[in-house]
């Protein structure tokens, strides 16, 4: 098994092998009827080109606290110099994806609970796409805003109900903590829901 995946790697670049992944789970999510949960390529780029601004040619550590499937996450990591890459997921199919994809890509860190009941540190980036859960987003910037290393950044996707749904106590709390330096809100074309914007 190990010979065929190292074959077949030296074969792709890592692109190509995260594109080729990616259709494979989906044609998997749509056989098994499970719910599709993947950040589009198309957001996945314009998280890409942010991250080059912030962190131009800087190796990094990357964090994706709700990882998924791992396409975010290897997106990201795929286009520059990596020092450490670490993903959290409670889903027991999207860890395995992560997993498998990290065999094809690039190792990586897995923690499998809560994202809320881990605790790292000296993280030069955090990356995610956040479910359609105002409350969860406030909890989950309060509590990874400390994962951080000082003057580096969370790049996040979340649901356009955050900025009309105010925890004053919650936004106090991430405002001492941090400050929010961007937000650029996506195209409703971008999605069939809940309209989301990324958030530095």
């Amino acid at each position: 098994y190990k010979r065929k995946i190292n074959k077949f790697k030296d074969s792709y670049n890592v692109e190509e092998l995260r594109k080729g992944l990616n259709y494979v789970f989906l044609n998997c999510y749509k056989e098994m009827n499970w719910p599709i949960n993947m950040t589009p390529d198309s957001i996945c780029y314009v998280i890409n080109y942010l991250v080059d601004k912030l962190y131009p040619k800087k190796k990094i550590s990357i964090l994706d606290p709700c990882i998924g499937s791992g396409n975010l996450l290897y997106s990201v990591s795929n286009n520059r110099n990596v020092e450490a890459l670490y993903g959290i997921d409670n889903n027991d199919v999207a860890i395995n994806l992560s997993k498998v994809m990290g065999n094809f890509i690039e190792p990586i860190n897995l923690f499998y609970q809560d994202t809320l009941t881990v605790e790292l540190e000296n993280i030069d980036l955090i990356v995610s796409d956040l479910p359609n859960d105002v409350d969860f987003t406030y909890d989950f910037i309060i509590h990874h805003i400390d994962s951080l290393k000082e003057e580096s950044c969370m790049v996040l996707l979340i649901d356009n109900e955050f900025f009309t749904n105010i925890n004053k106590e919650k936004k106090e709390l991430i405002d001492s903590k941090g400050k929010m330096i961007g937000i650029i809100e996506l195209p409703d074309s971008f999605f069939k829901g809940n309209k989301k914007s990324i958030v530095i």
